[in-house]
């Protein structure tokens, strides 16, 4: 049932060969929809000649693919070329592909164009999957990058803290029995108030055992500080601090 236009025969052999059988009958020539095309006398040829059956034998999937291939053109075509009619990724896409490739199957040219879109589209969708994938690779590398950060900005905070206290200690404590013989604690003055400002804003619960009785014994030298400038608030503050710290172990 098949009218093949003269047109797609692509060389001189072929249009020789057709003209044989043309002219022996076993092919007819006609018009049809105002086109030159030929086909079958009769499909009994396609049973009857071993080698065109032995043929038809060896590629009858591929004659089968492109059959259905060429249904799904035709509508696709006639419904405009709609995306949504092209073929899905999945066998029948990737059996058409290989038709697209070296074999003895020839292909027309809407055929040619529904495969080659779909390719296309598969394409384009397997890049913004990709997109989106790298997206959220990013997304998700920068979101631990931020987490190290903060936790290596957390980490050094904590340890720059550390040390202030341990200078602050030094400043109230050590530097304090240095001073102490020679009666000038108040060079300590406004090492005092800083010491004084800077424990009043930390939370006796949220230190250790160990650091609530350093930082009490270096109040109590903020408070000798004090007193030795006639300072009595001052001292009765650091004293009141000192006191807060070693009741919170006591109650812990």
């Amino acid at each position: 049932s098949r009218r093949i236009p003269w047109l797609t025969l692509a060389n001189d052999h072929e249009r020789t060969l057709v003209h044989t059988f043309v002219e022996h009958r076993l092919f007819v020539s006609l018009v049809y929809d105002g086109e030159a095309v030929f086909g079958l006398v009769h499909e009994a040829l396609l049973r009857q000649w071993p080698r065109v059956a032995a043929w038809i034998s060896d590629h009858r999937q591929a004659l089968h693919i492109r059959s259905r291939l060429e249904e799904l053109a035709r509508r696709w075509v006639w419904e405009g070329r709609s995306a949504d009619l092209l073929l899905p990724r999945g066998k029948l896409l990737e059996e058409a592909r290989e038709l697209l490739g070296p074999a003895h199957i020839t292909l027309n040219v809407e055929v040619t164009s529904l495969i080659a879109a779909s390719i296309q589209k598969v394409r384009h969708a397997d890049q913004r999957r990709v997109g989106i994938l790298t997206g959220f690779a990013v997304i998700a590398l920068s979101a631990v990058a931020l987490g190290l950060r903060a936790h290596h900005a957390g980490t050094v905070a904590e340890q720059h803290r550390r040390e202030a206290e341990d200078l602050m200690d030094f400043m109230v404590g050590d530097l304090a029995d240095k001073l102490r013989p020679l009666g000038r604690l108040d060079l300590l003055a406004g090492i005092g108030g800083k010491a004084l400002s800077y424990f009043g804003d930390i939370r006796p619960s949220d230190l250790p055992p160990a650091e609530r009785e350093q930082q009490a014994r270096a109040l109590q030298t903020i408070a000798e500080v004090a007193r030795s400038r006639s300072d009595p608030n001052g001292a009765r503050r650091a004293l009141l601090l000192a006191k807060t710290l070693r009741h919170v172990g006591v109650e812990q």
